[in-house]
């Protein structure tokens, strides 16, 4: 885990320093080698090996999964290029996404360094979602310019790699709703009671009347009950989301980009807080993070015309960055057994032939992984 953390801060530092767009697409491809072909790292990773051989599984559950496998399969390759090919479309919709905001403010290296401190992590884990959340990322672009049908062909592809995705189709209506940004900032009384309702009976009512992944609801972990841990928790994020709205009101310009943000992350605290309940709601926050990354980003540029001296403007964005990279991505995997090593496999034919670069790959714990 330390060598992870190690690598995601040197490439968030490199990426904030370098102003060359080049230089941080060259990190980018460092980190898509590094992603791809890691070897037993991430908590699903075993669990897709052994979907890889017996994808006959995911049909009809899953076509886009069932059709890369089979395809990879025929032509005689192993479960690492299962990796390898994710690795390379959640990093490729990624840039485009970055490169596509960054003319909104940040540039292209800023947005990359809050990418790598807070999006790393995730896409380790559930590689099928990652991948459709990054090209959700790069589909939010079209529609902050209101490109609606670009946006639409957007989820559909993402829809191939994970279902749910198909969920962001939910929120267009939402964009057309034009209220004053201290409106929305008066609406996250909303998700702030919401954190105390137990809605989990409804959505799940939902889920099984609509047909859509209504195998989620036979799961144990669909509702759960909840700690005064767990309340104060969701709190502290929906807290957080106000927090990145007010400032984004309060210091970047009146821009259709800003209100753009702002709604986002208002839907962003709101799914935080019925997520409180039920786990399986809490993973579509992937899908919504970009709006975190945005907004950090486009604080951290226009923080200069507020804090002139640049280097109190670099460490107080950095300590904030980090520290929120540390409560969450490092506190959440530190247990697993997964990340105390680090392994790379290049043999993507035939048997692997993982070489250790630090720890035991062979001490990883096996277990079976429950893919959604």
């Amino acid at each position: 885990m330390a060598f992870w953390f190690f690598v995601s801060a040197v490439l968030s530092i490199s990426s904030l320093f370098y102003k060359n767009k080049p230089l941080v697409c060259m990190l980018w491809l460092l980190v898509t080698i590094v992603v791809a072909f890691r070897f037993n790292i991430g908590s699903d990773y075993l669990g897709y090996v052994v979907l890889f051989d017996q994808y006959e599984r995911m049909w009809p559950k899953d076509i886009g999964f069932y059709a890369i496998a089979s395809l990879l399969n025929f032509t005689g390759l192993n479960s690492q290029a299962l990796f390898v090919l994710y690795a390379v479309i959640t990093c490729l919709f990624n840039v485009l996404a970055i490169n596509k905001f960054s003319k909104f403010g940040g540039g292209f290296g800023l947005l990359s360094f809050v990418f790598f401190a807070l999006m790393l992590f995730p896409s380790l884990n559930v590689i099928r979602q990652a991948a459709a959340a990054a090209i959700v990322f790069y589909a939010l672009y079209f529609a902050c310019e209101r490109k609606w049908l670009m946006y639409l062909a957007l989820i559909i592809v993402a829809s191939i790699f994970h279902m749910s995705a198909l969920l962001l189709v939910l929120i267009i209506p939402y964009f057309f709703i034009n209220f004053k940004k201290d409106l929305y900032l008066l609406l996250y009384l909303v998700p702030i009671v919401l954190v105390y309702i137990d809605i989990s009976g409804l959505i799940k009512f939902a889920i099984s009347y609509s047909g859509l992944y209504a195998e989620y609801t036979d799961y144990g972990r669909f509702s759960r009950g909840v700690s005064l841990i767990d309340l104060v928790k969701s709190q502290i994020q929906v807290l957080f989301c106000f927090l990145l709205s007010f400032l984004v009101y309060k210091y970047t310009p009146d821009s259709r980009f800003s209100t753009f943000i702002i709604k986002g992350l208002l839907l962003t605290a709101i799914l935080l807080s019925i997520s409180v309940n039920m786990v399986v709601v809490g993973r579509l926050y992937l899908y919504f993070k970009p709006f975190a990354v945005l907004a950090i980003a486009i604080l951290i540029s226009n923080l200069s015309s507020v804090v002139k001296q640049k280097n109190l403007e670099f460490v107080s964005i950095f300590t904030l960055v980090f520290a929120i990279f540390i409560a969450t991505s490092y506190s959440a995997y530190r247990q697993e057994s997964a990340y105390r090593q680090f392994s790379l496999n290049f043999c993507i034919v035939n048997e692997s032939c993982p070489v250790a670069i630090y720890g035991d790959y062979t001490a990883v714990e096996h277990w079976d992984a429950e893919i959604e």
